[in-house]
C-alpha cells in the first residue's frame, strides 16, 4: 500500500510541476495554438514538395 502511494504521490506532484511549467508563461492563444498551428504547417510542408 505504502509503494502505491508514494507512486500515486510522485505522478500528481509531478504532474503539477510539469503543467505549471509548461503553461504558467503562455498565454491562452499560444497555449491553444502551438498543437493547432505545429501539425498544420507540417502537413503542408512535407506534402507540398511531394506532390
Amino acid at each position: 500500500m505504502f509503494r502505491f502511494l508514494a507512486t500515486a504521490r510522485l505522478v500528481v506532484v509531478g504532474g503539477a510541476i510539469s503543467c505549471r511549467a509548461t503553461s504558467d508563461r503562455a498565454t491562452p492563444p499560444v497555449f491553444v495554438g502551438t498543437p493547432l498551428v505545429g501539425p498544420f504547417s507540417q502537413v503542408f510542408l512535407l506534402v507540398g514538395p511531394g506532390r
